[in-house]
């Protein structure tokens, strides 16, 4: 076992360390010995996130969804607004110029 000295120690510290040393019912030495112990254990291993909502979920009960049966997916096409269908050509043929000049510009 190794020994050590901590030099000057403020008095409130020590005043502290033996009030709390006497609520957990040790000596001042057993108390700073739990607390070096404790501020130099390993860390626990990081919880993936995934892993961390499943056992908060298990926490309060799980979560219900309401989801749509995969037996009988949705067959409506997708249908979008004139209006999104103009800004996605405007978009389109914005991009392919801006091509056109860098390839220009490169050769």
């Amino acid at each position: 076992m190794a020994a050590i000295t901590i030099r000057d120690l403020d008095g409130d510290v020590k005043e502290r360390l033996r009030v709390r040393a006497a609520v957990n019912g040790r000596s001042m030495e057993a108390e700073a010995r739990a607390i070096l112990e404790a501020a130099t254990a390993k860390p626990a291993r990081p919880k993936n996130i995934g892993v961390a909502f499943i056992e908060l979920g298990r926490e309060f009960g799980g979560i219900e969804l309401d989801l749509p049966s995969r037996e009988e997916p949705d067959k409506r096409p997708t249908v979008f607004s004139p209006e999104w269908e103009a800004e996605r050509a405007a978009y389109n043929a914005e991009v392919s110029r801006k091509r056109a000049a860098k390839s220009a510009d490169a050769t």
